[in-house]
């Protein structure tokens, strides 16, 4: 029945021009009359008679070697040769994004010194397969969205020598220290409390993103694991957190998730770049009612879906999904609602409509992950496919789909007589059967640029080939071709994604089709996906070829002008320093024929541009210097976190224009933590890193912490302890400090463990001070107080004159001769 309503529906729309709302109708379960109802309730479930195209859809498939998705990468043919076959399977079901996996156990399918080498990536690393696959998936219009499962480290944790794995991987990976790991019922994974494990996870991310020209990191489920219980206790406690321990861990994941978002749109900031961050979590954030209401921020507030399962928020995953949603940390969520419509404690239905609510005020696109691997077993019904296609197209927020796996899709593609090819057959015909944009991504600023210039069209032997100049800021060029009056711009004439590759400026694409009076449009595509305005082109244009030449005959420009209109000649970019433009050696006004045509140019005094960049890039002044002579030096804004170090280029006997690029370094701090004026410990960081201070204690009181936040340091810090005196525990003492005469010089109170120096030591005439005894003992500086002591400053008396009888006697002669020799000459 629903396929008659949808066909006349589509009647219509194409013979009348108008628009249906779709009737709705109730699901009953396989072979019955018997309605599906929400958990609980008396509440049908029903789905659109017909799909309701949103104008943009995600549709991805999950992809890895892992479970034989595709094989690992062996030589260079056996790869691409796998690949372009993966491709192509995706573009016969329209999908429009690969996920990749890239790093599988801790582990890298890229090139890199942070991890070891995977398993599944054992080919020649002189070759980099990774960057190949995006630069493919980039050719055919498909975003190619980076897989990655942060903390696992292996599986069969109750096998693993834990003394082995550790030498699998490098001293800066944190799997190399067995203290940084915890060991589950099946998975060994990082410990998600550590700070180097989040440093490094973050570092991991971000290096995928410079190296490599992704266009998403994508997380799946794996986050904490079950069967830890005790491990992280030290790590809870020292933490010194009024948390619950559950509270605790979601903490320590949600700490990784911001730090990994505020880098990821800093380089976006900083690159003009639209690296999305997603996450796909399993189904169900937490068991509830299902209702879900919003505070004056538009947060979602919600018990949890209208389920029976468990959810990821508790044990054992212990991630707060909803929290990322709201504080906008992530770009999408993906969540594995890998059930069907008759599954009764947790349904297709019921998951979908709650994760459907809580994204409504958000920057944060749903996509929902569908299991068609359950083809046969939990999926009953043969259309349960094509029914969550209609439900989801009746869902507001829901914006697309992501297939698991590849290995069950290519099951289809290769055989139609299969379950699974019968579970596709009505996706294909109704919901996919076109190609499809991809959602704008709500966070970054819309774009909207500008028509594509020189739009031109000529015959080809195959078809018809358009050419265009390409934009600086297009990410792609969605084509569109009608054989009717004017252009719709709907997804049935879609035609093609097309990327911004181009080593001329000149976007080329051939599309192959018999000769027909076709109109074409062509729309480029910002970072964030939102469609630029319209150029367009009639097959029955006639163009012809232009090319100009600099002056040495190097191709600076080639162009496809209507025929009697003028040609637009390039800009002199090209002419080098010394020398202006005179003429072309050909006219390009009113063109009725191909032509090539060269720069004339004349020397003139040389002169010489520098531009001066800032950190971001940007050009801040550019000054002419003749030539041998130097440029002046410019001061730029400072840039919190680094310190300006210098110009990449020397600034003086400037003899060709140059880019002067700014060198920072990054800043490093001091932090010392100190209990009160005792310094405990001194440690260098850089700008943003995170620190943990070290646990300490003192009798009689109870350390409460430290006095300054250290998560991401921002300039030299002084952290003191935090104390709070147990009064039960204080014990005081008494520090005398006397002379070796009996003299009392002063009595001093102090706590125990209390560090005392030593008074100052007076001089005595006639005496030598010696230095400070305590019970015998020499002290040195100062000395921890743990009793009642005394401290003796210790004099020597100082003698003067003889020092034994004999000296004496031989000094009284002498004396007494001489008054004897004085009396006698007087």
């Amino acid at each position: 029945m629903k396929k008659v309503l949808f066909l006349l529906g589509m009647a219509l729309i194409v013979f009348f021009g108008i628009t249906v709302r779709a009737s709705e109708e109730v699901l009953t379960q396989t072979g019955t009359d018997i309605p599906i109802t929400y958990l609980g309730t008396d509440e049908e479930v029903t789905i659109p008679s017909f799909y309701h195209n949103k104008g943009s859809e995600f549709r991805g498939v999950w992809i890895t070697p892992f479970i034989g998705d595709c094989a690992p990468y062996k030589t260079k043919i056996q790869f691409q040769t796998e690949m372009n076959s993966v491709l192509d399977t995706m573009q016969y079901y329209n999908l429009n994004v690969m996920v990749y996996h890239v790093r599988v156990m801790n582990d890298a399918l890229y090139n890199t010194q942070m991890s070891p080498r995977s398993k599944y990536y054992p080919g020649d690393p002189s070759w980099d397969a990774l960057e190949w696959l995006i630069e493919e998936c980039h050719n055919r219009g498909i975003e190619f969205h980076a897989w990655i499962n942060p903390y696992r480290v292996a599986n069969n944790a109750k096998t693993v020598d834990i003394s082995s794995l550790v030498k699998n991987f490098p001293n800066i990976n944190p799997a190399s220290d067995a203290s940084n790991l915890l060991i589950g019922d099946s998975t060994v994974i990082l410990n998600p409390a550590k700070a180097a494990v989040k440093t490094f996870l973050v570092n991991c991310c971000m290096e995928i993103v410079r190296n490599y020209d992704v266009d998403a990191i994508h997380f799946d489920d794996y986050f904490y694991t079950s069967g830890i219980d005790g491990q992280d206790n030290n790590d809870y406690l020292s933490s010194m957190t009024t948390l619950s321990l559950a509270d605790w861990r979601r903490s320590n994941i949600d700490e990784f998730i911001e730090r990994l978002s505020i880098q990821l749109r800093s380089y976006n900031k900083i690159n003009n770049k639209c690296v999305q961050f997603g996450i796909s979590p399993t189904g169900v954030y937490k068991d509830g009612d299902g209702k879900v209401t919003y505070n004056e921020k538009g947060d979602a507030i919600s018990s949890g879906s209208l389920t029976r399962q468990g959810g990821h928020y508790g044990g054992s995953l212990f991630c707060d999904t909803l929290k990322w949603i709201n504080e906008e940390w992530i770009d999408y969520i993906l969540p594995q609602c890998y059930h069907s419509f008759e599954t009764t404690q947790t349904s297709f239905h019921g998951v979908v409509s709650w994760w459907n609510k809580v994204v409504e005020n958000k920057k944060v696109n749903l996509y929902i992950g569908i299991g068609f691997y359950m083809t046969g077993s939990n999926w009953k019904n043969s259309e349960e496919f094509y029914h969550q296609m209609l439900y989801m197209s009746n869902q507001k927020n829901v914006k697309g789909l992501c297939i698991f796996s590849f290995k069950h899709l290519k099951e289809a593609y290769n055989n139609e007589t299969s379950l699974k090819a019968k579970q596709l057959e009505p996706v294909m015909k109704y919901c996919i059967k076109n190609n499809s944009l991809l959602p704008v991504i709500p966070y970054y600023e819309s774009e909207v640029l500008s028509k594509v210039e020189n739009l031109n069209i000529y015959k080809v032997e195959n078809g018809y080939q358009l050419n265009f100049n390409s934009l600086d800021n297009a990410k792609f060029y969605a084509v569109y071709r009608t054989a009717k009056k004017f252009l719709t711009y709907s997804d049935s004439e879609l035609i093609k994604i097309i990327n911004n590759n181009s080593n001329d400026g000149i976007i080329s694409y051939v599309d192959e089709v018999e000769e027909n009076n076709y109109i074409y449009g062509i729309k480029a595509i910002s970072k964030n996906n939102t469609m630029g305005e319209t150029s367009e082109i009639k097959s029955s244009s006639i163009y012809h070829k232009v090319v100009y030449l600099d002056h040495i005959g190097n191709v600076l420009k080639t162009e496809y002008v209507e025929n009697n209109k003028s040609g637009t000649p390039p800009s002199m970019d090209f002419i080098p320093d010394g020398y202006e433009f005179v003429s072309w050696s050909t006219s390009v006004d009113k063109v009725t024929s191909s032509i090539v045509t060269s720069a004339i140019l004349k020397e003139i005094e040389k002169v010489y541009y520098v531009k001066f960049k800032d950190f971001y890039g940007e050009t801040v002044k550019t000054v002419e210097v003749e030539s041998g002579n130097s440029a002046d030096s410019i001061v730029l804004d400072e840039i919190p976190g680094y310190t300006f170090i210098g110009w990449d280029k020397p600034l003086d006997n400037i003899t060709e224009n140059n880019i002067i690029n700014p060198i920072y370094e990054k800043n490093k701090y001091k932090v010392i933590f100190m209990d009160g004026n005792k310094i405990i410990e001194e440690k260098i960081v850089e700008y943003l890193d995170s620190i943990s201070g070290p646990i300490i204690s003192k009798d009689g009181y109870i350390f409460k912490g430290w006095d300054t936040d250290t998560s991401m340091v921002k300039g030299d810090l002084i952290v003191k302890a935090i104390f709070e005196e147990d009064e039960n525990k204080v014990e005081k003492f008494v520090v005398k400090f006397v002379n070796n005469f009996g003299g009392e010089i002063a009595n001093i109170e102090v706590e125990k463990n209390e560090y005392v120096e030593m008074v100052e030591a007076k001089e005595i005439e006639g005496y030598k001070f010696l230095g400070y005894f305590c019970n015998g003992n020499e002290v040195k500086n100062g000395i921890n107080v743990t009793s009642n002591i005394t401290i003796v400053l210790k004099y020597e008396e100082v003698k003067v004159g003889c020092n034994n009888n004999l000296s004496c006697f031989r000094i009284g002669l002498l004396l007494l001769a001489l008054i004897f020799l004085k009396k006698k000459k007087n």
